[in-house]
């Protein structure tokens, strides 16, 4: 099952803060409303129906050590539906980013029968970018890791342009993201807004500015010593 969740973590342990299962809920009224209206014709640029992100922040007994967002989202069309999954993440710990993305297609009859978003089947998208349609802000992979979940694409990703995408989601921002495959005609672009409720808004804004505060100062103590 795929499900979103603000997470907490405190040293080794997790703490779940919350979820987004509506989205699983709502869907049913889409998938409904589709398949009352015909043929949808196939189309590259897809307008997701429904999305949502919300914060996934980490911290130990110095401080925060990840600060970043999920967000997954579902298309419907007349016959078939898709998703996507992907979560950014800051490590302030390491002074990185990763990225993991995930997506596919399904028929809307298994939709129905498991009620929930199916897991994505391997393989994994290829590749994938992220942008804020109002600007030249894009992001796309630095080099691929290893992922222990099947059909996801594991990646690090330039910290400094994780964070401006990850503030860019938070705020509402209007987003494109697409997943690629290699041998497929067609990659799918979603288009999208998912902000965050503004007391997760503020949550994570004080795990980014925190953690960059953090870092400048290590980084003038390393200055000095030398």
């Amino acid at each position: 099952m795929i499900h979103c969740q603000i997470v907490t973590t405190v040293g080794s342990k997790v703490k779940e803060r919350g979820s987004c299962h509506a989205i699983l809920i709502r869907c049913m009224a889409f998938v409904l409303c589709a398949l009352a209206g015909g043929s949808a014709a196939a189309q590259q640029l897809i307008k997701v129906d429904d999305v949502s992100s919300v914060a996934q922040i980490g911290r130990d007994v110095d401080g925060f050590t990840s600060c970043g967002i999920r967000t997954v989202g579902l298309a419907i069309s007349a016959t078939e539906s898709s998703a996507f999954d992907f979560s950014i993440l800051f490590r302030a710990d390491v002074v990185g980013a990763l990225g993991k993305f995930g997506g596919g297609t399904f028929k809307n009859t298994e939709l129905i029968k498991k009620r929930q978003i199916p897991d994505f089947k391997p393989p994994a998208p290829d590749t994938f970018w992220i942008a804020a349609s109002e600007d030249d802000l894009t992001a796309a992979p630095i080099n691929k890791l290893q992922s222990q979940t099947p059909g996801f694409l594991l990646v690090t990703l330039s910290p400094v342009k994780a964070i401006s995408i990850i503030r860019a989601i938070s705020s509402g921002q209007n987003m494109q993201v697409s997943l690629k495959w290699e041998g497929r005609q067609y990659h799918p672009v979603y288009q999208f807004s998912a902000p965050l409720p503004p007391d997760e808004q503020r949550s994570l804004s004080v795990c980014i500015s925190s953690s960059i505060e953090k870092l400048k100062a290590e980084a003038q103590r390393s200055g000095k010593d030398q």
